[in-house]
């Protein structure tokens, strides 16, 4: 790459050398020359999941960046973010009995923070989604106790004719075998699934397969169509190539 960009180049130093400045490396002068893609958008999901997560949970996003993304300078997105990534290591040893007044200089903690990183367990691709998908992570973002204590209060309401519908779609999803069941309630699907208004047999739902919409659909293990009788049918067809095009 450098050897078509650098003119005259005699020597390695040469070709490593930008705007008088000598690179330690070859990468390094790919990087100054703008042959290589910044880490912006790397730096700018630490700094977002700064706002909300805890340190464990930015260690462990930071290691999946370094896994399954193509990270140009690693060293640069540790440096600008170590510090939300162990703040949590500075209070652990105050916790500990005699050494509540104890201070870690910072290359200590940066070292522990390391150490931290190197021994979590390996991160799945699936779990890097979530944490870099910002639908999945509100879809994710409830009280486990409200929402059980939602669900005690609902089903206890149930009558006869609810609680058969309740159970049919339960078991169909705890079996994974699917189903077509036609019930009251829940939400449009137009805002998730972009189903055009003006609907023909050519028509499809303008969601990108790379997005963070359709990773969302994706990881759906349930879907609950709101009104579904009030749909035409070109609706299903379009919702169903989509879903298609997602899952296969």
């Amino acid at each position: 790459m450098l050897l078509y960009k650098v003119r005259g180049a005699q020597c390695f130093e040469d070709l490593r050398t930008f705007n008088g400045i000598v690179y330690q490396t070859f990468k390094q002068a790919c990087f100054a020359h703008g042959l290589l893609d910044d880490d912006k958008k790397w730096h700018e999901a630490l700094a977002e999941a700064e706002t909300w997560a805890l340190s464990i949970n930015l260690r462990y996003m930071f290691s999946t960046m370094l896994m399954f993304s193509e990270i140009t300078d690693p060293v640069n997105l540790w440096e600008r973010h170590w510090r939300t990534m162990v703040d949590d290591l500075q209070y652990r040893v105050r916790q500990e009995p005699r050494d509540n007044n104890v201070q870690l200089s910072d290359e200590d903690i940066k070292e522990w923070g390391l150490q931290e990183i190197e021994h979590m367990p390996e991160p799945s691709f699936r779990s890097f989604s979530h944490i870099t998908n910002r639908l999945i992570r509100e879809e994710l973002d409830y009280d486990d106790s409200k929402e059980k204590q939602s669900f005690h209060t609902y089903f206890n309401g149930l009558n006869d004719d609810q609680l058969a519908v309740y159970n049919t779609i339960v078991q169909a999803y705890e079996r994974k075998c699917g189903g077509l069941f036609f019930v009251n309630g829940g939400r449009t699907v137009h805002s998730y699934f972009k189903i055009p208004f003006d609907l023909d047999e050519t028509s499809s739902c303008p969601i990108n397969v790379n997005t963070d919409l359709a990773k969302l659909i994706q990881e759906a293990s349930l879907i609950i169509w709101d009104e579904a009788p009030m749909m035409h049918q070109y609706g299903f067809e379009t919702v169903s190539k989509t879903l298609k095009d997602f899952l296969y």
